[in-house]
């Protein structure tokens, strides 16, 4: 019987052996998807990483190029501006002098005529 009872508890051993040697495959296994899995998310990061970079530049290049244009229509307007601004200077001091060569006139007219 005992002969029995060892070779049961041989082969209990041997299927447990074989549980474990499963379960530290499988784990084993877990353990590389894991790692794959890591690495499939770095790579991707990265990608990611790169692609907003791209689209960021891009972007940039594009809020330059509106600076840009704005301020040179800024700058276009600001001239256009200060020439008529000196223009209608010129023409005040014109149109004051005019107004004071005929007040002038005017006084001479009625000093003369008194």
């Amino acid at each position: 019987m005992n002969y029995k009872k060892f070779i049961v508890e041989v082969l209990q051993l041997s299927k447990l052996e074989r549980i474990i040697e499963l379960e530290e495959q499988v784990e084993i296994s877990i353990n590389e998807a894991k790692d794959k899995t890591q690495q499939i998310l770095d790579l991707k990061k990265v990608e990611a990483e790169k692609e907003i970079n791209l689209l960021k530049a891009s972007y940039q290049e594009q809020i330059d190029q509106i600076q840009q244009s704005t301020q040179d229509e800024l700058n276009r307007i600001s001239k256009a501006l200060e020439a008529k601004k000196l223009e209608l200077n010129q023409k005040i001091d014109s149109d004051y002098k005019e107004v004071v060569e005929k007040y002038i006139l005017e006084l001479k007219k009625e000093v003369l005529s008194s």
